[in-house]
C-alpha cells in the first residue's frame, strides 16, 4: 500500500503539451480534432507539425491526394528509399495511431505490428508457397483528423485567431480611462508572480504578511493532487489552535518545490487537466 503523499508507480510526467497529447485516449483526441474552427483545425495542424517528417508526408498525401486512405502495402513503397526503411515506417505509423491521426491498423488500438514480410510455407509437394499477410490492410485517416487538417491546409490564416492591428491597440489605449487601461507586460508578470508565490508559500507552511493565501479552490486542488495532506501527527486537543487537522506538504510536494518554476507551472497545468477526467462535463471543458 502506498503511503500518503508518496509517489505511486506511474509513467514519467509529460514534458510538453505534445507529449501530453500522446497520453490521451483516442476518443479525447478525436474530440479535439472535431472542435469547431479554429480549435480543431489548429490542433490538427500542431500535430502535423510535430510528427516526424515521414509522418507529415503520409498525412499530406492521404489528405490531399488519396481520399484519406491508401493500402498499407503500397504506402510502404513511399518510404522504400528512406534511410530508416521499413522500421522507420512502422514507428511513424505507430505514432500516428497513438495520436488518433489514423485508424488502428490491427484488431485493437495497441496492435501496430506492421511487418509486411511474406509467410513461407511448405505445401504437400515440398514446394515453397507464399501467402500475403498484410495486403488487405488500409491506412486511413480518422474522419475527425482528416476534416480538421483539410480545413487547416485550405486556410490562409497563419494563426488560429486574427491579429489585432497595432493601430487599433493604440486607438483603444488612447480612448480608455485609467480604470479601463489594459495592464502592461510588467503588471501581468508582477501579478502572476505574486499569485504563484502565494501557492508556494502555502505549500511549505509559511505565511508572510505581504503574501495572501491562495483561493480555497487552489488549496483543495493541492490536496487532491497529493501535494498536500492532512497532518498525520495532529492531535485534536482543547488547546489546539485548529478545529481540524491542518494541511502539510507531502513528499510529492517537496519534489515539486525542487523543480524549476517553469516545470512547476507545467506540472500544475497537467494536474488540472488530469483532474478534468472526473468532471461530469469533461469533454465539453476540453
Amino acid at each position: 500500500m502506498t503511503a500518503p503523499g508518496a509517489m505511486a508507480s506511474s509513467p514519467p510526467p509529460s514534458r510538453d503539451l505534445f507529449q501530453y497529447l500522446t497520453t490521451l485516449p483516442p476518443p479525447a483526441l478525436r474530440s479535439l480534432y472535431a472542435a469547431s474552427d479554429p480549435g480543431g483545425p489548429s490542433c490538427a495542424r500542431c500535430v502535423l507539425q510535430r510528427l516526424p517528417e515521414l509522418g507529415g508526408q503520409f498525412v499530406l498525401r492521404l489528405a490531399a491526394a488519396c481520399g484519406g486512405e491508401f493500402p498499407l502495402s503500397l504506402l510502404q513503397l513511399w518510404s522504400s528509399g528512406s534511410r530508416g526503411g521499413r522500421g522507420e515506417t512502422n514507428a511513424v505509423l505507430g505514432k500516428m495511431v497513438s495520436l488518433a491521426v489514423i485508424e488502428p491498423l490491427g484488431d485493437g488500438p495497441s496492435d501496430v505490428d506492421l511487418d509486411l514480410d511474406l509467410d513461407v510455407e511448405m505445401d504437400e509437394e515440398g514446394e515453397k508457397k507464399k501467402k500475403k499477410r498484410e495486403d488487405d490492410r488500409i491506412v486511413k485517416l480518422t474522419p475527425e483528423f482528416r476534416k480538421a487538417i483539410q480545413s487547416s491546409l485550405s486556410s490562409l490564416k497563419s494563426a488560429p485567431w486574427d491579429a489585432v492591428p497595432r493601430s487599433m491597440l493604440i486607438a483603444a489605449a488612447a480612448t480608455a480611462t485609467a480604470a479601463e487601461a489594459p495592464p502592461t507586460a510588467n503588471d501581468l508578470e508582477t501579478y502572476t508572480q505574486r499569485r504563484w508565490d502565494s501557492v508556494l508559500h502555502f505549500l511549505v507552511g509559511s505565511s508572510p504578511d505581504d503574501v495572501e493565501d491562495p483561493p480555497a479552490a487552489v488549496v483543495s486542488f493541492l490536496e487532491q493532487t497529493g501535494l498536500m495532506q492532512d497532518d498525520p501527527d495532529w492531535v485534536d486537543e482543547p488547546a489546539s489552535e485548529y478545529d481540524e487537522a491542518p494541511l502539510v506538504i507531502t513528499s510529492r510536494g517537496y519534489e515539486f518545490m525542487l523543480q524549476d518554476v517553469r516545470v512547476q507551472v507545467w506540472q500544475f497545468i497537467l494536474q488540472y487537466l488530469n483532474s478534468l477526467k472526473k468532471h461530469k462535463r469533461c469533454d465539453e471543458i476540453r
